[in-house]
């Protein structure tokens, strides 16, 4: 088992974060209940032959782990990443991968438990169902297509003006900027 420090540096996560421990605590929580079962998945695609799959499942984890300050997740996806990409990778590095997984979602059990709870929020924009999955593929740079574009800009507390500039942003792939109005809302 990975020492906990290793598992989750909480300094880097809120640097990435802006500082906002409420939605570290929130991207947290969601990250475990979606992640959970992508060693899983990932075995069952390497083991079908269906690696493009695996692979993509894996830098996406990758990605989001190494953004949320999950350390040895990163390390082990990065690795395992790399081993996929070159053809070589083994039953061995995908159960490390697992067994990384599962030590990291044990942490943040923890930290979510010593955390008592994550408070009710009453902002309108931290209820929208698509304000953490918005945030989270403008920060991994993602093509965002138009019609997910506006099903997520429409969701949100901003004026028709607000919303036709933040839509500018994100297609001129000013995401740092589109963030920060974002975040401005919760």
């Amino acid at each position: 088992m990975t020492a906990t420090a290793q598992l989750f540096d909480k300094e880097f996560a809120l640097t990435q974060l802006g500082g906002n421990t409420d939605l570290l605590k929130r991207m947290l929580i969601k990250f475990e209940d979606e992640f959970k079962t992508v060693p899983e998945e990932v075995r069952n695609l390497f083991n079908n032959n269906e690696i493009k799959e695996a692979k993509l499942k894996v830098h996406t984890t990758k990605g989001l782990s190494g953004n949320l300050g999950l350390m040895a997740l990163y390390e082990s996806a990065k690795t395992l990443d790399q081993q996929l990409r070159a053809g070589v990778a083994d039953d061995s590095m995908i159960e490390l991968f697992a067994q990384t997984m599962a030590d990291t979602c044990d942490t943040i059990k923890q930290v979510h438990l010593a955390q008592n709870s994550v408070p009710e929020f009453t902002s309108s924009v931290v209820n929208n169902k698509y304000y953490e999955e918005f945030i989270q593929r403008l920060e991994r740079h993602e093509f965002i297509d138009d019609e997910s574009l506006h099903k997520y800009v429409n969701d949100l507390d901003l004026s028709d003006d607000e919303k036709k500039h933040l839509i500018s942003l994100v297609e001129e792939l000013q995401y740092a900027k589109a963030i920060e109005i974002i975040k401005k809302l919760a």
